[in-house]
């Protein structure tokens, strides 16, 4: 009898065992771990921070689970054509960066170069990133699937842009090194040899100042950039190319005072030692409006140089102050150039602050809108207003009434005025336009300005010159109306015409004529329509007061009030007739 082995039935058994799956199955599963959901949203930013090293920030997706994050960095060649930077590359000084994708086999991640990870969302490289070179920076989630097809990097490099408008002044006792700031850097580094090997200070600002120890005054200097730790890969050169000689003061050789078109006036450089220059020489004089230059006219080769500026038409200001360079080229003794910076406004050195000079050659402005409060005056008492004139030394305005518009024909004597208002009193009668000038204290003046409408001065009432018929000689009977009119020196307002009458001489019974019209005009028109009883073989009215307004008015324009005394019939002056023959009935 034979023996089965353990070994066999065991496999057996399986075999029967997967037999029994594959038949009853009509298809086979595979169960595999699900990938993680992707908690990380974006990188933040990626900078070089105020220390000098990578700072890398990231955000995750809102209510995102916790994640291990793996950052990857890996230094690579800057002549490598893939991996160059395009326009759309952010520079943010010092450090350029531009998103981009590379293939999966040589990404920073398949190559293994991991230099973090932790949950942290912040990561700062603790080494100092190579000038020289450029980097891909990687930041994947541990565990999360990476997507197929080429994967997202970001290409680095320290990028620090160069230097520019570098100088250098020594003084006596020191030397002033300045340059122009160079973006990302927060520190500069000076040193007196090219090798940067004798560091003579540090700022975090764009100069210093370096005091000459023992007459050591060096003839060039060495300034290299700093973020924190990381250093700009060049330095600049500063010659020492200027003396320390400076300008101490600029002054007036011209009295203070205001000067118009023409003027001659003369100014003074004063350097802290003799100067020397070759061509020509100009200082710039700061005008409100504009800015000129005196030209040169002697001291070269001491410290004082003496300069010449003629007023020109179109020149104005309050106080003439020199610009800030002096114009040419100026050496020291020992050849060395001469800053040629002119004094500031501050200490009490500059040309506007030791002397006082006003230039004035442009008249004011003309006044405008000039007009009155009312258009006729019985007075003579009435107020002109105008736009005021604009000068910077303005003074006044001068005012005059004149009997035309060009301010040239019958013109009162000239009144001043600073304000934009006067009133005047006690005119004589007469039609004026008001002309208005101004005037600035130099004495210039503007033109004549004219108002549009004029004002009338009238201070004579109105006077009856003439009664008489507008009716046809002839013989009236009762209801047959006459007209009559009463003519006056100028045309005058009735007040209350129903009260207004003149009184006729009809015989036992004087009768009125009633007023009708003519207000506004010199005749008032009057009726008179006869009644039984009304006689008079020549009609005339009744008296020299035979016109009544009752307690009405007749007044002219300028609100004078008429004297309404009629002719006398009897005097030299003809009597009016009426001629209307009524007979008694």
């Amino acid at each position: 009898m034979s023996v089965i082995r353990p070994v066999f039935w065991i496999r057996f058994l399986a075999i029967f065992a997967w037999t029994l799956v594959l038949l009853g199955c009509d298809s086979l599963s595979v169960f595999t771990t699900p990938p993680l959901p992707q908690s990380l949203d974006k990188i933040s930013s990626v900078e070089i921070n105020e220390a000098g090293l990578l700072e890398i920030n990231w955000v995750t997706k809102p209510n995102a689970p916790a994640s291990i994050y793996q950052i990857y960095l890996e230094e690579v060649d800057k002549n490598d054509a893939a991996l160059q930077f395009t326009s759309a590359a952010l520079n943010a000084a010092p450090l350029k960066s531009e998103d981009t994708t590379i293939e999966t086999a040589i990404s920073p991640r398949k190559k293994g170069n991991l230099i973090h990870a932790s949950t942290d969302l912040k990561y700062v490289f603790a080494d100092i990133l190579k000038t020289d070179s450029r980097y891909l920076l990687q930041l994947v989630e541990k565990g999360r699937k990476v997507p197929a097809g080429p994967e997202k990097v970001i290409l680095l490099e320290v990028s620090f842009a160069g230097f520019a408008a570098t100088s250098a002044v020594a003084s006596s006792d020191s030397v002033k090194l300045t340059w122009a700031a160079v973006d990302g850097a927060n520190r500069y580094e000076v040193y007196g040899d090219e090798g940067l090997t004798t560091l003579l200070g540090s700022t975090p600002t764009t100069s210093i100042t370096l005091p000459i120890k023992n007459g050591g005054l060096l003839k060039e200097y060495f300034v290299r950039a700093y973020r924190g730790q990381l250093a700009s890969p060049d330095s600049v050169r500063i010659p020492l190319n200027q003396s320390f000689v400076v300008i101490n003061k600029v002054t007036s050789l011209t009295p203070n005072g205001k000067y118009t078109a023409g003027k001659i006036l003369d100014f003074e450089v004063q350097f802290s030692e003799k100067v020397s220059f070759y061509g020509t020489s100009t200082l710039p004089l700061v005008m409100a409006n504009q800015k000129r230059n005196a030209f040169y006219v002697s001291g070269n080769n001491t410290n004082t140089l003496h300069y010449r500026y003629v007023v020109q038409a179109g020149d104005d200001t309050l106080a003439l102050q020199n610009g800030t360079i002096l114009g040419g080229d100026f050496v020291d003794g020992t050849s060395l150039n001469v800053a040629a910076n002119l004094p500031e406004t501050g200490g009490n050195v500059s040309l506007a602050e030791t002397s006082l000079l006003v230039i004035d050659t442009i008249p004011p402005t003309a006044p405008s809108s000039i007009g009155f409060n009312t258009a006729i005056s019985s007075t003579g008492n009435f107020d002109v207003s105008w736009s005021t004139s604009t000068d910077l030394y303005f003074l006044t305005h001068n005012l005059k009434l004149c009997s035309d518009i060009d301010c040239s024909v019958s013109c009162t004597g000239t009144t001043a005025e600073a304000g934009i208002s006067k009133s005047l009193t006690m005119v004589a009668e007469g039609a004026y336009h008001a002309c208005v000038q101004g005037e600035d204290t130099t004495g210039l003046t503007s033109a004549w300005a004219s108002s549009i409408s004029t004002i009338v001065v009238d201070a004579s009432p109105p006077l009856v010159t003439k009664v008489y018929s507008l009716t046809a000689n002839g013989l009236y009977k009762e209801g047959q109306a006459v007209e009559i009119a009463v003519e006056f020196s100028e045309p005058v307002f009735v007040s209350l015409p129903a009260q207004l009458a003149l009184k006729l001489e009809t015989g036992a019974i004087d009768r009125d004529a009633v007023y009708t019209s003519g207000s506004g005009t010199n005749s008032l028109k009057f009726t008179y329509t006869p009644l039984v009883g009304d006689a008079n073989s020549d009609l005339n009215y009744q008296s020299t007061t035979a016109l009544s307004a009752g307690s009405g008015s007749i007044r002219d324009a300028a609100n004078n009030l008429a004297l309404l005394t009629l002719p006398a019939t009897g005097g030299a002056l003809p009597p009016p007739r009426l001629p209307s023959h009524l007979p008694r009935r």
